[in-house]
């Protein structure tokens, strides 16, 4: 009983060492803010300042935890205090410090609630477990619904077209980025120790449809109220939208909610202005998002008819193009629309996967123009090639013997236009001459052209043998080795140590090479002289580089 009765004393005690230093901190912080919120520093000493903040948040939002009912009590107190100065607030400098501050407290109350998931499966701190379990026992309020709540007011003011007090790009990313990390942890989430009262609040459908649906239009209004913030977009593109899509029962949620209709029907009504407005990648991982929204356990006619929806304006773009004579073609829309289809290959699932074969084949002619026209822009070939590879892979699984050849004959006919057109010699000629992040650049061509080789190596039905050789030559379909050679022909020219030393392709290369030699060798005994020669010096560097892969592979 004693040594109970001591141990509780000392976590109380504890408990109170963590509520001042947690307080003294954060007031110096917001005294920080307030002094340097009108420092005139150029993006390179701002980043490294906001770098250098949250490095200094994560451990101490540890120390906060430990007192959670008091310090989250705190932080509730010092947003409202915040909120309150800047609604009234009429001077510009003194509001300048305001929001700055706000950053801070929101910043803090992110860190407090959630730790970053660094591709990790994100679980409720174990400190706010038990702290939750001290409320409950108790009869009080419960502090991570408490700050979660103020978290969910301040995403509200964002919202609200009334409150433009609030309204700042960089108090837009700061919200961005904690919502995305509260949204990871807590929305529907399958953590089996979230406490019951915060699982019953944010993972039942009834209780937290209207939570996303608020984060749902706090996410469209990037591309309304925010369309000329790139980094507020890529927040959401690269970020946000990955998390709401993620898991069944927050994806069916989300397509219900009102404002993810309003966010599709804005991309679709207003395609043409959106994929001008944005990065291009920024689009890719958009469409992404979009399509990947659209799985079981919706109806599958549902699931169909809202991605015809959602592609609709991304194939009547590729239709115009196939309409552009090649002198005035505008790469920038060509470039944009590309890479959402890319994100569409990357974002289709399940019943999905049909739609995107049916596709597929629909814009094969369109794809086979814009390829003879990249000749005046190598960068349209490298995503056509990137566009075939990854749409490819994803259907190769579910491919019949028919479909299958009729993509490996659009492939040959690919790497045909390839070669003919010479393209990738310019580039690649000039790699080694360049410095390593100017050849940076250059090496994406060709490790798009590995990966096209490697999807047709990757299917299982086919039969890597001299019968299904005589078989593909009897019936007129594409022998896939000759194929895949064909393009090793094209590929060898190009090589260079300089390229080979970026692993994402020399891993590539060599791993089809491997492959080839190992199904193959025949094939490969047979190659030109100057091939051959340029095969044994590639595999020379593969075996005596310090890379494992490489070496096993070589």
């Amino acid at each position: 009983g004693g040594s109970g009765n001591a141990l509780g004393e000392a976590t109380h005690q504890l408990g109170g060492f963590c509520n001042q230093i947690f307080r003294c901190y954060a007031e110096s912080q917001l005294a920080e803010a307030a002094e340097t919120a009108l420092d005139d520093l150029d993006d390179i000493e701002e980043e490294f300042n906001l770098q250098m903040k949250e490095q200094r948040l994560a451990p101490v939002s540890a120390i906060a935890r430990v007192a959670a009912s008091a310090t989250f009590s705190f932080l509730c107190e010092k947003m409202a205090q915040c909120q309150a100065a800047i609604a009234v607030c009429r001077d510009e400098n003194d509001q300048a410090r305001n929001l700055e501050q706000f950053c801070f407290l929101v910043e803090s109350i992110g860190y407090c609630l959630s730790d970053p998931a660094d591709g990790e499966v994100p679980l409720i701190p174990l400190l706010l477990v038990k702290a939750s379990e001290r409320a409950a026992a108790a009869g009080s309020v419960d502090p991570t619904l408490q700050l979660s709540h103020t978290l969910m007011d301040v995403v509200a003011k964002l919202v609200d077209p009334n409150q433009g007090a609030f309204a700042s790009p960089r108090v837009v990313e700061v919200v961005l980025k904690c919502v995305t990390m509260w949204s990871a942890t807590y929305l529907f989430s399958e953590d089996e120790n979230m406490p019951v009262q915060i699982k019953q609040t944010y993972s039942h459908p009834d209780q937290a449809s209207h939570v996303i649906n608020l984060i749902a239009q706090l996410a469209g209004s990037a591309f309304t109220r925010w369309s000329g913030e790139i980094m507020v977009q890529e927040h959401v593109c690269k970020s946000l939208l990955p998390i709401l899509v993620r898991g069944k029962l927050r994806r069916s949620v989300l397509m219900a909610s009102p404002a993810w209709q309003q966010l599709v029907n804005f991309y679709i009504q207003n395609f043409e202005s959106i994929i001008l407005a944005i990065r291009s990648d920024i689009h890719r991982a958009l469409v992404k998002c979009l399509t990947q929204a659209a799985s079981k356990p919706m109806d599958e006619q549902v699931i169909k008819q809202y991605l015809q929806n959602v592609m609709e304006p991304l194939l009547k773009g590729m239709s115009t193009l196939q309409a552009t004579p090649s002198s005035s073609l505008p790469v920038q829309k060509a470039e944009s629309i590309l890479e959402g289809l890319r994100g569409s290959a990357k974002g289709f699932t399940g019943l999905g996967i049909v739609y995107l074969i049916e596709i597929f084949f629909n814009i094969q002619p369109i794809l086979l123009n814009l390829f003879s026209q990249s000749n005046k822009n190598v960068r349209i070939a490298y995503l056509v090639l990137k566009l075939t590879a990854e749409i490819v892979e994803a259907q190769i699984a579910y491919l019949d013997s028919a479909s299958f050849h009729r993509i490996s004959t659009f492939i040959f006919e690919i790497l045909q236009r390839y070669k003919s057109q010479n393209i990738g010699q310019v580039s690649l000629q000039a790699s080694k001459a360049l410095r390593a992040e100017e050849a940076s650049e250059k090496y994406k061509e060709i490790r798009a052209l590995v990966k096209l080789l490697t999807t047709l190596t990757d299917r299982d039905m086919v039969s890597f043998s001299a019968s299904n050789s005589a078989t593909s030559a009897a019936d007129g379909s594409v022998d896939v080795a000759n194929a895949v050679f064909v393009g090793l022909e094209m590929v060898f020219p190009l090589l260079s140590v300089e390229l080979l030393n970026f692993p994402k392709l020399s891993h590539q290369y060599f791993n089809l090479i491997g492959h080839m030699c190992e199904v193959y060798p025949e094939k490969v005994a047979k190659l030109p002289k100057e091939m051959f020669a340029t095969l044994v010096d590639t595999l020379k560097f593969g075996v005596e580089c310090n890379d494992f892969q490489n070496i096993a592979s070589s």
